[in-house]
C-alpha cells in the first residue's frame, strides 16, 4: 500500500502483468530511413543556370544598346540636316548681299 501511494504521488501508475505483456507484444513498426538526396544538382547545374542568366542578360543588354545607338544616330542625323540647312541659308544670304553690293557699283 505504501508503494502504491508513493507511486501515485510521483505520478507513476503501476501496471499489471497482463498489461505489461500486451505492451511487450506490440512493438513499434520498423521505419526505414531513405538516404537524403542532395537538392540543387551540384556545381554543373549551378553553372548551367549561371550561363543561361548571363546569356539572357547579355542579349537584353545588346538589344538596349542597339536601341540607344539607333536613337542617337537619328538625333545626330537630324542635327546635321539642320546645320546643313542653316549653312545653305547663310550661303544664299551672303550671295544675295554680294550681288546687291556688286550691283551698286
Amino acid at each position: 500500500a505504501a508503494t502504491r501511494r508513493a507511486a501515485a504521488m510521483c505520478g507513476r501508475r503501476g501496471f499489471t502483468t497482463a498489461a505489461g505483456s500486451e505492451v511487450a507484444r506490440t512493438a513499434p513498426p520498423k521505419v526505414t530511413v531513405q538516404p537524403k538526396v542532395p537538392s540543387g544538382g551540384g556545381i554543373v547545374q549551378s553553372f548551367r543556370w549561371f550561363t543561361a542568366g548571363a546569356v539572357i542578360s547579355l542579349g537584353l543588354g545588346y538589344y538596349q544598346l542597339s536601341q540607344d545607338i539607333d536613337a542617337c544616330t537619328k538625333q545626330v542625323e537630324h542635327s546635321l540636316a539642320e546645320l546643313r540647312r542653316d549653312a545653305l541659308d547663310s550661303h544664299v544670304s551672303l550671295r544675295k548681299r554680294l550681288a546687291d553690293l556688286e550691283g551698286k557699283r
